[in-house]
């Protein structure tokens, strides 16, 4: 379903389909990309230098996994959009 919304060609109507990402939101899913990325990676290096419990180091290692892998998605859809408007095709599309 992703790939067929980013794929969709609105010029034939004059309406834009609400469900079609804009350049705007594909920027701010990138800038959260980004923003997750360098918030956990430093959380991670500062916890690294630290003596913390094992239970609190195994805690915010699993909320730092699963938060940059909910960032990379969001980088990935707001990044193909973006390489939709510049002509580019998507890797399998």
């Amino acid at each position: 379903m992703a790939r067929e919304l980013l794929d969709r060609d609105t010029a034939a109507t004059d309406e834009p389909d609400p469900r079609r990402l804009s350049r705007r939101a594909a920027w701010v899913l990138v800038a959260l990309c980004a923003w997750t990325l360098y918030v956990w990676i430093t959380r991670i290096w500062i916890m690294a230098g630290q003596h913390n419990s094992a239970g609190f180091v195994v805690v915010h290692v699993t909320l730092a996994i699963i938060s940059i892998a909910f960032g990379l998605v969001a980088g990935y859809f707001g990044w193909r959009r973006l390489r939709v408007d510049r002509g580019e095709r998507p890797r399998g599309a």
